[in-house]
């Protein structure tokens, strides 16, 4: 789900214990595209935990962003984004983890999203 909302096409991936490896192209053109309606309804299916999105939030969402100019243009810019598709694989992936004996410190997460331009 996380590919198919993301300008992303994705070839490979591999989970491990505490990151993942992914092979996948980004065409950050592609959302340019994309109508208003399916720019705003590609982020509303996104959410940063497991959860699945219903329909009817989905499409409360939408009618919250659709008429806003400016928020689809920045939606546009983020789902074109490498940085910003990280964002969320980590995020959903739980590779945030805890590092030593403080359990509030991250460890660090190599291509966070953080340290990405967005």
């Amino acid at each position: 789900m996380l590919a198919d909302s993301f300008a992303v096409g994705l070839y490979a991936w591999a989970v491990m214990s505490n990151h993942t490896h992914v092979v996948l192209r980004i065409d950050s053109g592609l959302p340019e595209q994309w109508s208003d309606e399916e720019v705003a309804r590609r982020w509303a299916r996104l959410d940063r935990t497991l959860a699945v999105v219903t329909e009817s939030h989905v499409e409360q969402r939408v009618r919250r962003v659709i008429d806003q100019p400016e928020r689809l243009a920045e939606l546009r810019r983020r789902l074109g984004s490498l940085s910003w598709f990280m964002r969320f694989l980590n995020d959903r992936g739980g590779f945030r983890q805890h590092s030593g004996n403080n359990p509030h410190a991250e460890a660090p997460c190599p291509g966070d999203a953080a340290a990405l331009p967005s």
